[in-house]
């Protein structure tokens, strides 16, 4: 990584001369007030009359001196020297917040090299004030009055940071360099050295260790940052001073952003340190310090974030003009829902005659998911490679690094990474690159958790969740715009010019990172590129759980570690529609008798693809051991959901469907339980069918898992409503069980009709 040097210089002039006729009036207003006018008083009424002229005047001076005082103060001009011994990196994000920090407070800028004392140019005065930063890890929050005003409170000349490892001082010119100059030191980090080690040094010159944050806060791996969105907790050290202020009134209030002037200020003990650093040899701090510049500097607003980042005008979702396009498609580990966020990619948005897919997959077992695939995307798209490196090469970081050799090849205009565990929803690939940022990744919450595609926090050389992390994953108005971010994954696009500045980007430093996405986020930050996440757009998709992932384990049963996906597949868009309102698609064939169509065709194949794998099918008698009482009034050919091991989705469906179900079809009833649910399986040479009989229950579901044209018969009939229906695959009938609804199932004379089956009850009603 190139370090940079800085040296931070803020020249105060007209200081000094203010300073001086200052001095000069009070002399010559002490002179007045003892001059006697010769009135001819009493010694007693002259003494009194002198001491009553001496108190007025003295009021009279206090006022007009802090009046003075605080003209001197506002009338300070500034100028920020950087000086940097190793280069300076426009584009670095450090350098840009350090730098608009300094102009947002009328700082001018001049970058020079070397570590002397920059010289107060076509100026004649003597007295300048100094800030030395050893590196860009700072950010500037106040006008260079409250420097001067911190110095002067706690009568010291100079300040330097509570921690030894951080050269960094804040001081006037002349003491800085009557301190340098005793220490035999030509060099400001060396000083500062001095004065952290000799205490002798500091009393000479007035030096103090600023351990109450009066000018510098460090941020270190302690600070915090607490579950409110501008509220940030951290330690401020007293440790190494060892000198004392005796009107130093320290609250234990720690440190919080607070909005000044409409503005954000970071507090320390209820004041706000003009200088925020961050200790170097944290990863932690350093990002904790540029998620919060982002704010300090105004260069993020809580409505909208990232200011410059934002292109003009709104996000669009339209085709990307003619230009090449590479997409990088990568099947990584095990996974649920592959073949759903594999198919989200044929709604990308893109020119289909200028993108180039390269899909590659490093699960053998996934061999014919994703050649249907690549075969269904060349049926859309002109340019698409099965990625096959040559010479056998399977690790992921090369097979990355040869995707971006093969984009340049190309003369590709954009190369777009995507991970298989992303689902997009349409055009949101298009809509990245029709922004224009160099690298930019939609925001993808990771499913059932706070994990997201981005990470503003950087801790022990990993990502982790950044303060404000909670409030950008909100999905609320306020949170909609761009983001800096220090480390992406998942998807994200990087324009033709960043990848020419990237060398190795994959595999620079795969030593240290067990990830080539962390590699790549090291890679960009390296080069001073900044990456940016977008919540411009709401719902752009999501990212698949595929925490402890089973290659065996069905989509079927990743409910609880994917629900929005789980919905996605087994929830049909009709009961979408019924839950955001449109009550219009209920239906009521029978009195009392309310359809549902609720699940898709997939639901019900994987569902009974369960049950005959299970192969536990009941023998239909009326001896049943299963149950309490070991009798079964109605025989059917069954498996309980229980031995199917499908209870914790049934309570699952049961909590977040059937109820809802319940409550729309009988609103008044009481709120019951689940107390039986089952698949039944009903055929010719079997059970074809049930004579009419009640159920245990106070209401009743039937979930229909067998399209109506593969079987003949099977009609459910109502005999005293005079009612009688063949549902469709997938819809839900909800009737009461007992007394007011017998029914009959008519025999299947062809095919196999299946059915899940609800029992709903109180408990103390269960079936038995």
């Amino acid at each position: 990584m190139v370090k940079c040097v800085l040296l931070v210089v803020v020249v105060f002039c007209g200081l000094a001369q203010a300073g001086q006729s200052h001095e000069n009036k009070v002399e010559v207003e002490k002179t007045k007030g003892n001059t006697l006018d010769g009135s001819g008083l009493s010694k007693k009424e002259e003494k009194n009359h002198v001491k009553e002229e001496s108190k007025q005047d003295n009021e009279e001076h206090e006022e007009g001196d802090k009046k003075e005082e605080e003209e001197v103060l506002e009338g300070v001009r500034a100028r920020v020297v950087v000086g940097v011994e190793t280069g300076w990196q426009k584009g670095r994000v450090e350098e840009t917040q350090l730098v608009a920090s300094a102009q947002a407070f009328g700082y001018d800028i001049q970058v020079q090299g070397g570590s002397e004392v920059a010289a107060c140019d076509n100026l004649d005065l003597d007295y300048h004030l100094i800030i030395y930063l050893p590196r860009s890890e700072g950010v500037i929050q106040r006008e260079a009055r409250w420097l001067a005003r911190a110095l002067q409170d706690a009568g010291a000349t100079i300040f330097i940071p509570p921690n030894p490892a951080i050269n960094a001082l804040v001081g006037w010119r002349r003491a800085v360099q009557q301190a340098a100059q005793d220490a035999g030191v030509d060099s400001l980090a060396h000083l500062v050295q001095h004065l952290h080690s000799s205490a002798h040094l500091r009393s000479n010159h007035r030096a103090q260790i600023d351990t109450h944050s009066r000018v510098f806060h460090v941020l270190d791996d302690n600070s915090r940052v607490s579950s409110d969105v501008f509220s940030v907790d951290g330690d401020v050290s007293n440790e190494g001073d060892d000198v004392s202020s005796e009107d130093d009134d320290v609250s234990s209030e720690g440190l919080h952003l607070d909005v000044t002037e409409d503005r954000y200020e970071l507090k320390v003990e209820g004041h706000a340190p003009s200088v925020l650093l961050a200790t170097p040899t944290s990863d932690h701090a350093r990002a904790l310090l540029l998620s919060l510049s982002d704010y300090l500097t105004q260069e993020h607003l809580p409505g909208r974030g990232c200011r410059a980042c934002a292109p003009e005008g709104e996000p669009t979702r339209a085709a990307v003009a003619p230009e090449v396009v590479m997409v990088g498609v990568l099947i990584r580990e095990p996974q649920a829902f592959l073949n759903i966020s594999l198919r989200s990619l044929l709604f990308h948005g893109i020119h289909p005659k200028h993108v180039h897919f390269y899909v590659h997959s490093q699960v053998e077992e996934y061999q014919d998911v994703v050649e249907g695939f690549v075969d269904t995307l060349r049926r859309e798209v002109k340019h698409v490679t099965l990625f096959k490196p040559h010479g056998g090469v399977v690790d992921e970081a090369q097979v990355r690094y040869m995707l971006l050799e093969e984009c340049l090849r190309l003369g590709c205009n954009w190369y777009l990474h995507v991970d298989s565990t992303a689902y997009l929803n349409p055009n949101i690939p298009a809509m990245l690159m029709n922004t224009e940022h160099p690298v930019l990744a939609p925001v993808l919450r990771i499913q059932q958790g706070p994990e997201a595609s981005f990470w503003r926090g950087m801790e022990a050389g990993k990502p982790r969740l950044s303060w404000d992390h909670a409030h950008i994953l909100s999905d609320q108005p306020g949170a909609r715009g761009y983001w800096h971010a220090s480390c992406i994954r998942g998807v994200y696009a990087v324009r033709h010019d960043i990848l020419e500045r990237l060398v190795s980007a994959y595999t620079h430093s795969s030593g240290s990172y067990p990830d080539p996405d962390l590699v790549f986020c090291s890679t960009l930050r390296e080069a001073g590129v900044p990456m940016v996440v977008m919540t411009a757009v709401p719902n752009t998709g999501v990212m698949v759980n595929s925490t402890s992932h089973n290659i065996n384990t069905p989509d079927f049963l990743a409910f609880q570690s994917n629900p929005l996906l789980w919905q996605l597949e087994y929830l049909s868009k009709t009961w979408n529609a019924i839950m955001t309102g449109n009550f219009s698609e209920i239906k009521r064939p029978c009195d009392e008798v309310y359809q549902y169509p609720t699940f898709t065709l997939r639901f019900s194949k994987d569902l009974i693809n369960i049950a005959n794998s299970a192969d536990k099918w009941s023998p239909a008698r009326t001896q049943d051991p299963r149950k309490e009482t070991g009798t079964e009034a109605v025989p059917t050919v069954d498996q309980w959901t229980s031995q199917l091991g499908l209870d914790h989705l049934m309570e699952w469906l049961f909590a977040g469907t059937f109820k809802n179900q319940h409550i729309l079809s009988f609103p008044s009833s009481l709120q019951e339980e689940m107390v039986l649910s089952l698949v039944a399986r009903f055929q010719p040479g079997e059970v074809a069918g049930l004579p009419q009989h009640h159920d245990a229950a106070a209401v009743t579901f039937h979930i229909y898992l067998t399209p109506s044209h593969l079987y003949q018969g099977g009609e459910m009939e109502f005999p005293k409503q005079k009612c009688s229906l063949k549902p469709e695959v997938g819809d839900v009938l909800v009737f009461p069980g007992r007394l007011t609804h017998p029914k009959i199932l008519h025999n299947v004379t062809e095919g196999t009709l299946h059915k899940l089956i609800f029992h709903m009850d109180t408990p103390s009603m269960k079936t038995s």
